[in-house]
């Protein structure tokens, strides 16, 4: 399968999954691959957080492996948290791996630039259209995770509460 033929495909994902969130009412917005984007992108805009500060989903296809699957095309969905340079990498990549023996869905990790973020690969029957009602409850799980959490990140990576303390609240949810 041809380059061209993969980034049509993944292109036009995006833009099913694009109706799904504008039918949901959430923003969104389209970003195409050409020669200064290495993908496409589909940036959707969740509500703010507690602290009213932004919140994006960045859906991409995963383009590894594209050729070899034959059955499954690989959908990611990423969110980075908005909070402030965590103090204590330490308590927080302790509070992380905590919290995602919780997660439904994802994973939480720290990423090379010290952010926080939500992860979560999507495995979509290449032969069938993901549904809007999938797209509908995963994003329904993003933004759970994200409000259920969040403070307690927040908190932690601030400095705020030490590793026992945020994982007594954690054992409270």
């Amino acid at each position: 399968m041809t380059s061209q033929t993969v980034d049509a495909r993944h292109m036009a994902g995006l833009k099913q999954v694009l109706q799904y969130v504008e039918a949901i009412g959430l923003p969104a917005r389209l970003i195409e691959k050409d020669e200064e984007t290495p993908f496409s992108a589909l940036f959707v805009q969740l509500e703010k957080d507690f602290k009213a500060r932004d919140r994006i989903i960045n859906f991409t296809f995963l383009p590894f492996w594209e050729e070899e699957l034959d059955h499954i095309s690989l959908l990611q969905m990423y969110s980075i948290l908005p909070c402030d340079n965590p103090v204590n990498l330490e308590t927080l990549e302790k509070l992380l791996l905590a919290i995602n023996s919780q997660l439904s869905i994802g994973h939480l990790g720290i990423n090379n630039n010290n952010q926080i973020y939500l992860r979560y690969v999507y495995s979509i029957n290449k032969s069938s259209p993901v549904s809007q009602g999938e797209i509908s409850e995963v994003i329904l799980l993003f933004n759970y995770i994200l409000d259920v959490y969040g403070d307690i990140i927040d908190s932690a990576a601030a400095g705020e509460k030490d590793f026992e303390t945020a994982l007594a609240e954690l054992s409270r949810i």
